[in-house]
């Protein structure tokens, strides 16, 4: 190669040696970005209950984090969730009646307060 006023080569094990390297730098950004989000994912699984109400996304986290989809939750939510006074439930038909919500398969529930989720993508945003 020749490079402004010197000429200098690279054998091949330098090339080899510098292919290492950058493999390598790369496998530690992917892995560690991966690895913190599978932790975190593992933690959160293991200290809220989001399989048992049908929370737990279809996806990994890791797509949430890229896409800002996090959720903050209030002090004691899941404790009021035990104590049924919070519900959820996935219909694609409802509507409002006298008492609260009714759903397509005729389930009614009494509510003071509805809050609707839209599945909203933020990946595609």
């Amino acid at each position: 190669m020749y490079h402004g006023d010197k000429d200098f080569a690279l054998d091949s094990s330098t090339l080899l040696d510098m292919g290492v390297a950058i493999f390598l730098v790369l496998l530690n950004k992917i892995c560690s970005r991966l690895g913190i989000s599978k932790f975190i994912e593992s933690y959160l699984l293991w200290k809220l209950p989001l399989e048992k109400y049908g929370l737990k996304p279809e996806h990994p986290f890791v797509e949430d984090y890229a896409s800002c989809q996090m959720a903050i939750m209030p002090e004691n939510f899941f404790n009021e969730v035990e104590k049924g006074k919070i519900l959820f439930k996935k219909a694609s038909k409802w509507w409002f009646c006298n008492e609260g919500i009714e759903f397509e398969d005729n389930t009614k529930v009494e509510a003071d307060l509805v809050i609707l989720a839209t599945g909203f993508d933020g990946k595609k945003k």
